[in-house]
Formats: structure tokens, C-alpha cells, sequence
């Protein structure tokens, strides 16, 4: 299981059909078996702060453990 940055993936069909991120967002996902399972969309709202914008995954434990 790992955290995947996915700059500049935003539109590829794997992240698309979990997430149509809004091009301010820095996207990020969970990868479970070379899976891409969960992805959000995060923006900063400070030097110390990263707001969650949007979520998708294939299910609500993915979702849980991306968070």
C-alpha cells in the first residue's frame, strides 16, 4: 500500500473514474496492489495547512485509509 503522487495524471482514466479534479488541486492517491483504489483532491490554505477538496475511491475503507 502506498501514497501516489498524481501530478500531472489527473486525467488519466484510472484517477478519472475516482476523482475530476479541479485544476487548482494537487491530487493524490492510494495505490493497494498496483491498484490505484482512492484519490483527493488537496489544496493549501496556508503555509501549515492542506485542505481535502474532494474524494473518490472504490469504497468507503479505501476513502478512510487514503484520509
Amino acid at each position: 500500500m502506498a501514497i501516489v503522487d498524481l501530478r500531472g495524471r489527473e486525467r488519466e482514466p484510472d484517477v478519472l473514474v475516482l476523482l475530476d479534479a479541479d485544476p487548482s488541486w494537487t491530487v493524490v492517491g492510494w495505490r493497494r496492489s498496483d491498484r490505484l483504489v482512492a484519490c483527493a483532491g488537496v489544496e493549501r490554505t496556508s503555509d501549515d495547512a492542506l485542505a481535502i477538496r474532494a474524494i473518490g475511491a472504490h469504497d468507503d475503507s479505501d476513502a478512510r485509509t487514503l484520509i
